[in-house]
């Protein structure tokens, strides 16, 4: 075996050796956080404006999964609990009119992780059974009681954009799935920004 590793490094080079060998006992250096919310209270408060139906588990899935992802992570000190940013939607139908500020301040959050869905595809132009979900957007961060925004910092919004591989299936149970998948890979997108991780 010594022979045929001294064969290796003699062959390849140092380099090869370094990339094969050892390279991958090297921890991934971590990313920081960009925006620290681990002693707030946060309010995540998705809207969908794409019009391509599926809101209510659009708006569900992508605030439950952030939720889970972030307190996971330990990135929030708490959030807003789900079942009060239903009602308070039922509630009020109003809610279009007032600003993100006055929306954290109203379910008593420190700060709004604001979450707007412009774009969203379910099905593919292939035509029925064929499906390839896509979602697109913008977020930011607001502190509830300055107004001001927290992140990200220079820009007015962080977008992100999710394209799924073309699929085929059919059924209410399938949709769900799918927009549940698109979802968990805009969680990807959006909740490392919170929080270390790998690079």
């Amino acid at each position: 075996m010594l022979v045929a590793l001294l064969g290796i490094i003699f062959l390849t080079g140092c380099g090869a050796f370094y990339g094969i060998f050892v390279d991958w006992w090297i921890p991934k250096p971590k990313v920081k956080a960009e925006h620290d919310m681990s002693e707030k209270k946060v309010l995540i408060w998705v809207d969908d404006f794409s019009s391509g139906g599926k809101s209510a588990i659009l708006r569900r899935e992508l605030t439950l999964l952030l939720q889970e992802d972030l307190s996971k992570h330990e990135a929030v000190g708490s959030v807003v609990d789900y079942e009060k940013i239903v009602q308070t939607r039922y509630q009020n139908p109003e809610l279009a009119k007032i600003s993100i500020q006055q929306l954290g301040q109203k379910l008593g959050a420190q700060e709004v992780l604001y979450v707007m869905i412009d774009k969203f595809t379910l099905h593919h132009e292939a035509g029925e059974g064929y499906y390839q979900a896509g979602i697109g957007g913008v977020c930011k961060v607001i502190d509830t009681e300055t107004g001001k925004q927290q992140w990200p910092e220079g820009q007015t919004h962080r977008a992100f954009n999710v394209t799924e591989s073309v699929t085929t299936g059919k059924g209410a149970t399938f949709e769900e799935q799918q927009v549940r998948q698109v979802c968990r890979e805009t969680v990807e997108k959006i909740a490392p920004n919170f929080y270390k991780h790998k690079k």
